[in-house]
């Protein structure tokens, strides 16, 4: 990006760049000294001269003749720092609205959706605790505890749901499966390293997810999860799960 580009994205005019930049070589100048360097008209010069003022770019000096220079880059450093809270603004309205769309794609009926990245997963679950009335089985590979996951969980076993998990034991895990315990949930442990990648969950016969993860996939974000609204998969996960619950300590 050159200095024109730069200036104009803040607003200036052609004009205005070629007077700003003459006054950048000038330091300190009259109108018609920046109107010859710059090769800018005198009409043009004054009016760029009183814009470029207006909005603090440069100073009127408060001497006769009248004479100008540049004050300082703190303008564009506030229109800058403007720019990233609007930047901001837009990226947390983007993710209400990623939000939105994905609770109107999972209440649809027959649905089947992919999703990428580890914390895309665990919102998604998130969202489905907070739906869940009857049943959460998962089994999972290297259990983790999270707070905004422990609350969810917690509130929905409050109103009945039975929240079950099958994970493989790790001895360095044990405080996290005595916070998940704590708060009511169910744990057994299967010795096998079968299915240490796939993760999957069944909720109230009527949704599913399988994920793939670690070792197939090593980098969290990506991690792939494919939800499915279908009461047939969702009731055969919820049998194979209760089998495997019944072999397991």
């Amino acid at each position: 990006m050159n200095i024109n580009t730069f200036l104009k994205l803040h607003g200036f005019t052609d004009y205005d760049c070629k007077v700003y930049q003459a006054l950048i070589e000038l330091g300190t100048a009259k109108a018609a000294e920046i109107s010859k360097r710059s090769t800018v008209p005198s009409n043009k010069v004054y009016e760029s001269l009183i814009r470029l003022t207006e909005k603090g770019f440069i100073a009127s000096l408060n001497i006769t003749p009248q004479q100008y220079t540049i004050t300082s880059t703190q303008p564009f450093k506030l229109k800058l720092t403007e720019q990233e809270q609007q930047v901001r603004q837009q990226k947390q309205q983007l993710a209400i609205l990623e939000q939105t769309i994905q609770k109107k794609i999972i209440e649809q009926q027959n649905i089947a959706l992919v999703l990428k990245g580890k914390d895309k997963i665990m919102q998604m679950l998130h969202e489905m605790t907070e739906k869940t009335q009857k049943y959460q089985y998962t089994h999972s590979g290297n259990l983790i505890f999270s707070h905004t996951g422990g609350r969810l969980v917690k509130q929905a076993i409050e109103r009945g749901v039975d929240v079950r998990f099958l994970v493989k034991y790790d001895t360095t895990r044990k405080k996290v499966y005595e916070q998940w315990q704590s708060i009511g949930v169910k744990i057994r442990f299967y010795p096998q390293e079968e299915q240490k990648s796939i993760r999957f969950s069944t909720f109230d016969d009527k949704i599913c997810r399988i994920t793939i993860g670690n070792p197939q996939i090593v980098q969290e974000e990506d991690y792939l999860s494919f939800w499915i609204e279908s009461p047939a998969l969702s009731i055969l996960l919820k049998e194979q799960f209760l089998q495997m619950w019944e072999k397991c300590t």
